[in-house]
């Protein structure tokens, strides 16, 4: 048997403790059942003690973590229900269906909260599909499953994001947020409750889909995933559509007690959870529960298929709600009952087939014991970067010379000590030591050639930056005009940066009518609510490689990002849910990175107040030791009191002021840019791990993350944007200040003439800053001035559609709209082709 249970996803410590804990051999039913409440994706353990340290509560909280979904108060009559959750693994086995009942699932746990789904946002992560086949085809078959089930239920897609990386490439990530609307007096929990009261399961008949599905979940990839095509479940969105429907009726009943999802695990978690919430034992009958097709109580109990809840119902009082989905065309039995024992006693007929203790289920799970220790960085790795670059140079043209040392200047060689760029503190006069202590070393070992190959490149390192150093010139001097002119919009076609209508053109995001600011043209999608006089803003954003530099500072950066979105559109963030996804966490690296990304979070959603009601966390995304970036995305639902005066972000107005602000960012802040990334092509470090890379760039000061500091930012641009001062808003993200000034005149009728002081101001994509315009500029600058902000005017609009950006005495950027909208545009409808 424990041959059996180490197939199933668990451990010999695991298995060990269920024999302990039950005094027997477990059955292979019982086994299963352990295997996935035990599993990773169902039971947090190795994330849990970090998640309960972030804020849920607020004066607007009604549901919290562990529901279906969280949900907060609009005001006295209405809710919304959000919640973000990942379909990672399936999706990258089988990328439509993979994809496609993520959206089911997810659209299903907010259902489950008896509100009506009304949105979706995606989040996704590739490998860079310019150079790989393979990642896209994944992107191709994820978007097709997402446009497939979301457009076929009804529920528009209004938002999200993509980012590639070489990272996905093996483990590319599927994250899909959901936000419902409903009325307070219905909302509904996942529980079983009243002794003798019935359980019933509606929606789609089991079959023999997705089984052990959320333990194939809880795995790393090995060998061939293709293998794993059967723990993939089919959806069918039509028989979703009706199940939505049924339910909304439903759940106005007052015989209808709980209500939950069949996700992950289906029946053998979701029945033992509701009965652990409501403190209860439940009996299920397996020959009761309606089949596709014969199955044993071992197919039907563990079985994902999907479109497919469970509700607990007053007894005596089934009938009228069996009645209400019958109509709808769906499957409704009741297949067991309440009872005052607390443990899951599975029955076929009058035979028991598998019975345990609901506390041994859920207390009974030994704690994995994993170290979180973060690696620290090696002298050694740097220099194999350093080796690469500096014999790149050597070999190059006189001409081609000065560009390098440009590039090699921004990456941070001539700069100490080196840990101003890359965090490892060796002064000149150390670095000089270490290397005459590795030449001795080395001279008394001949046979250590490894050891003398260092003590050589360390002293041919310190020799280059002496050189290199002694330029008097700027690299925005050294680079020619027209060099970074092709630089910037290769970062703007760049698929981190560029437009992703190829993708949400496919989305059907004007289903229901009620989509204000649609994808591509904010910051946030708005959704107005009928009979309301204000709206909802949705946002989601993530970037895996701010977490690769600092795991708890690129966790703030990305809610705060989420922040900007909502506030630039004139809404007050009232929740967060969380997206979590990280390699295996057995690997003290990343279980450290795990740690600081949730702390920070954490205290970011403290300061600013802000309560994580839900969310998802999906480990083990690497194959065969090549781990996923860090990646966090945070998802974020505001209220907008007023959905008039919701700034654009295209100019589209002349002799407008243009307003940066934020602190100055430099040179040394262009760490992690798409910029960066774009010079440093010029060197062959293909092979360079991507995670390995980032950890090597300068973090932003810390005065940048200042909560006071933040927090006057966010509160002061809330008040620019409701006194009506500002007319366009565009927070800087991906791509920097040029990026942001891009999308503007992209988006907008007329250009924007600027000027900025270097490549890190027009650049930096790490130090906080907002573009803003308006026609009142004294009025402006008196309000960012009283609340002590820093800012700079830095241009105007201009009637002809151009961007026109000085970024060195004598060096420009200039570019008309259609080339900039060329680049912005082409790349992902020139490999998506037609969809």
């Amino acid at each position: 048997m424990l041959e059996k249970a180490l197939a199933m996803g668990l451990t010999e410590r695991e298995y060990e403790a269920i024999v302990a804990l039950l005094g027997r051999e477990p059955s292979e039913l019982e086994l299963g059942i352990f295997a996935l409440n035990w599993s990773e994706h169902c039971s947090y353990k190795s994330s849990r003690r970090f998640l309960r340290r972030l804020p849920s509560e607020s004066e607007r909280t009604l549901k919290g973590p562990g529901a279906g979904a969280g949900v907060l108060r609009l005001d006295d009559e209405l809710v919304v229900a959000f919640k973000i959750e990942s379909h990672n693994h399936p999706s990258a086995v089988e990328p439509k269906h993979g994809a496609a009942t993520g959206v089911g699932g997810i659209v299903r746990d907010v259902l489950s909260m008896g509100v009506r789904p009304v949105a979706l946002l995606d989040t996704l992560r590739f490998g860079d599909f310019r150079r790989s086949r393979k990642s896209l085809r994944l992107m191709k078959g994820v978007v097709e499953g997402i446009s497939w089930y979301g457009n076929s239920i009804g529920v528009p897609v209004v938002g999200g994001e993509v980012f590639v990386s070489s990272t996905y490439e093996d483990n590319p990530l599927v994250n899909v947020m959901c936000v419902g609307v409903g009325e307070a007096k219905y909302v509904k929990e996942g529980v079983l409750k009243g002794v003798g009261n019935s359980i019933l399961i509606v929606g789609a008949p089991t079959g023999r889909d997705g089984i052990m599905g959320a333990s194939f979940a809880s795995q790393t990839f090995e060998g061939d995933i293709s293998e794993n095509r059967p723990a993939v479940q089919i959806g069918d969105p039509f028989m979703e559509k009706l199940l939505i429907e049924a339910t909304l009726e439903a759940v106005k009943l007052p015989q209808v007690l709980g209500l939950q999802d069949l996700g992950a695990g289906g029946l053998s978690t979701a029945l033992p959870e509701m009965a652990e919430n409501g403190g209860v034992g439940v009996e299920l009958f397996t020959d009761r529960v309606p089949t596709r097709e014969p199955l044993s109580p071992y197919e039907v109990v563990l079985s994902e298929s999907q479109e497919r809840m469970v509700l607990c119902v007053e007894a005596g009082r089934e009938e009228e709600v069996i009645e209400i989905y019958r109509r709808w065309g769906l499957e409704a039995a009741v297949i067991g009952r309440v009872i005052p024992e607390r443990v899951f006693r599975i029955k076929e007929g009058e035979r028991t087939v598998a019975e345990i203790p609901l506390g041994v289920l859920f207390k009974g799970l030994p704690v994995p014991e994993w170290i979180a220790e973060e690696a620290p960085l090696k002298l050694e790795d740097y220099f194999r970067i350093v080796a690469a670059m500096m014999g790149e140079y050597e070999g190059a043209s006189k001409r081609r010379k000065g560009r390098l040392r440009a590039i090699m200047q921004l990456f941070g060689f001539s700069s100490y000590p080196i840990g101003d760029s890359v965090g490892i503190q060796w002064s000149d006069v150390e670095l000089r030591r270490l290397g005459l202590r590795l030449q001795r070393i080395a001279f008394k070992d001949g046979a250590n050639a490894h050891v003398k190959e260092m003590a050589d490149l360390i002293n041919a390192y310190q020799n280059f930056i002496h050189r290199i150093a002694s330029s008097r010139k700027e690299p925005e001097a050294l680079l020619s005009e027209r060099y970074v002119q092709s630089a910037a919009v290769k970062v703007l076609s760049h698929p981190n940066v560029a437009s992703k209508r190829w993708i949400y053109r496919q989305y059907d995001h004007m289903v229901g009518t009620d989509t204000v600011v649609p994808p591509g043209e904010g910051g946030a999608a708005i959704l107005r609510i009928k009979g309301k006089n204000y709206a909802l803003a949705l946002t989601v954003d993530g970037n895996g490689k701010y977490l690769a530099m600092d795991p708890y500072w690129g966790a703030q950066r990305v809610a705060l990002e989420a922040v900007l979105n909502i506030t630039l559109s004139g809404g007050d963030v009232i929740g967060f849910t969380d997206g979590v996804n990280f390699a295996s966490p057995e690997d003290p690296d990343t279980y450290h990175r795990l740690q600081m990304a949730l702390k920070g979070l954490g205290d970011f959603a403290r300061a600013f107040g802000i309560p994580v009601v839900s969310g998802n966390v999906s480990l083990y995304n690497e194959t065969e030791g090549r781990k996923i970036f860090p990646t966090l995305m945070v998802g974020g639902v505001g209220v907008v009191e007023d959905v008039f005066s919701v700034p654009k972000v295209g100019v589209v107005r002349e002799g407008l002021y243009v307003y940066t602000v934020g602190f100055h960012a430099t040179d040394f802040d262009l760490g992690g840019s798409e910029f960066l990334s774009a010079l440093l092509e010029e060197f062959p470090l293909e092979n360079v791990d991507e995670n390995l890379l980032y950890r090597f760039y300068r973090k932003p000061e810390p005065y940048h993350y200042d909560f006071p500091y933040l927090l006057d930012l966010v509160s002061t641009l809330r008040e620019a944007v409701r006194l009506g001062l500002v007319i366009n808003a565009h927070d800087v993200s991906e791509g920097g200040l040029f990026s942001t000034l891009a999308e503007m005149v992209i988006l907008g009728e007329v250009g924007i003439s600027a000027t900025v002081d270097g490549f890190g101001e027009l650049f930096s994509e790490t130090v906080p800053k907002v573009v803003l315009t308006t026609s009142m500029p004294k009025e402006l600058e008196a309000l960012l001035s009283r609340n002590d902000l820093p800012y700079e005017r830095i241009g105007r609009t201009v009637p002809d559609p151009v961007l026109d950006v000085s970024y060195h005495p004598g060096r420009s950027i200039f570019l008309l709209k259609d080339e900039l909208a060329e680049a912005y545009y082409s790349t992902y409808e020139e490999y998506g082709g037609n969809p």
